[in-house]
């Protein structure tokens, strides 16, 4: 016979020895005991390694998330735009990084996003990139600025730039960009929908302009397609699918 439930080899032997006898009784309970309590430490070391992690990331990570994405709400010229636009407009530039807003707003469908030159997933890298360019602070649309400058595979989303009745058009960077749209219609999704996780658009009375690098190409076909979603009177972004 063994004890039932113990495995270690000394409880064995010690059952093994005598089959009665209050000895036999008491090695074979002082085993278990100190194997249950080996069993509850690593558990207790378990549970303070997830308690220290869960920590961790909302402090340094989740909290400073939710400040930012509050500051940009404030901004009234700062928007999230519909994923409807952004997965067209990523899939007419075959774009696959994001830049702007926070990881909270900001499309799953994108393999990469960040913010000025914080990563905020993947890599950096130089995959054709759609940039909110209202999703920045200051400081970072002069981090992105130069990159901006010296590539040829982004397309900028920003409200009105210069003045709405001016003959030319103010474009974001000095350089290197080339205007395709300038529309107004619900392109964007309500602000707090990352809170309450409504889907639905609003416009909040801001114009719409479109950008993209000085050497990049677009079908006028593709154009009109995207002008209609910017110009949509939908009260609902398109599920992401």
């Amino acid at each position: 016979m063994e004890p039932y439930g113990c495995c270690n080899s000394t409880c064995k032997e010690s059952f093994t020895a005598s089959t009665a006898g209050p000895l036999v009784l008491f090695n074979v309970k002082r085993c278990c005991v100190g194997r249950a309590q080996i069993a509850i430490k690593r558990a207790f070391v378990c549970i303070y390694v997830h308690i220290y992690i869960y920590i961790y990331i909302c402090t340094y990570i989740c909290i400073p998330e939710i400040l930012l994405q509050e500051r940009l709400d404030e901004n009234l010229k700062c928007r999230s735009f519909s994923w409807q636009v952004l997965r067209k407009a990523s899939e007419f530039f075959g774009a696959k990084t994001y830049i702007g807003e926070t990881g909270l707003t900001t499309p799953p469908f994108f393999s990469n996003a960040r913010r000025g030159t914080k990563i905020t997933w993947g890599v950096l890298d130089d995959s054709p990139a759609i940039v909110n360019w209202n999703g920045l602070d200051p400081t970072e649309q002069v981090e992105i600025t130069p990159t901006l400058e010296t590539t040829n595979n982004w397309v900028i989303f920003t409200h009105l730039l210069g003045a709405e009745n001016a003959a030319t058009p103010t474009p974001p960077i000095r350089k290197g960009a080339q205007s395709i749209l300038h529309t107004k219609g619900k392109a964007g999704r309500e602000r707090g929908w990352w809170r309450t996780g409504t889907d639905k658009l609003a416009s909040y009375g801001l114009e719409t302009e479109v950008w993209i690098s000085q050497n990049s190409t677009i079908s006028d076909s593709n154009i009109i397609a995207l002008e209609a979603l910017l110009q949509t009177k939908s009260e609902k972004d398109l599920p992401d699918m």
